[in-house]
């Protein structure tokens, strides 16, 4: 099971973002690459719809019927009290989940990197910095809602699919669940490029 826990050690564990790339032309921007609509967002998971939606992997918004329960959108479940802005996405292995609204976005993340846990020797983590705005979203997001799971969906699909243990206030998040470093490393990258 993947666990969000905050990060207990003290001292720099994290890795700035480059803005530049040795001998050549100076990156894009982080801003700028997460200007697009597709990229980094956090979502609150209301609900896993594995085995209510139909079998699609595309994000689709939830759409709300008042007089029936048909479901205008292939994919879709009609959930009339899902919060506007709700969509249903799949991860990899093809579990769909119903999402809230977007909570927060790539760019109130600093960093990613892949380490190997401490506590449960042999496997890899993912720790997360998050910036001043996003430590203050996510703080009051754990806040509000420990024991639940948020997605972190990139271009559509859900990377991970993490439970909220206990509230994160330092801006610092790390997830665990018996990754392999080559996970942690995929999950880290993804997380980076916003």
């Amino acid at each position: 099971m993947i666990t969000v826990l905050a990060a207990l050690a003290v001292g720099a564990l994290f890795a700035g973002c480059a803005t530049e790339v040795a001998g050549a032309a100076q990156a894009e921007p982080r801003a700028a690459r997460l200007a697009a609509p597709d990229r980094l967002q956090i979502r609150l998971v209301l609900e896993d719809v594995t085995d209510l939606t139909a079998t699609t992997t595309a994000p689709v918004p939830v759409e709300r019927s008042q007089a029936s329960n048909d479901n205008p959108v292939p994919g879709t479940v009609i959930r009339p009290s899902a919060p506007t802005g709700s969509v249903v996405a799949a991860d990899a292995d093809g579990h769909r989940y119903l999402l809230g609204p977007v909570e927060l976005d790539g760019a109130q993340i600093e960093s990613a990197k892949a380490k190997p846990n401490p506590v449960d020797k042999g496997n890899w983590e993912v720790d997360i910095t998050m910036t001043a705005t996003g430590r203050a979203a996510f703080t009051e997001l754990t806040k509000v809602n420990t024991g639940q799971r948020f997605a972190i969906v990139a271009s559509g699909q859900v990377l991970s699919a993490p439970r909220i243990t206990t509230v994160i206030d330092q801006g610092k998040v790390r997830i665990t669940g018996g990754f392999t470093k080559g996970e942690a490393t995929e999950l880290a990258d993804s997380i980076n490029r916003g």
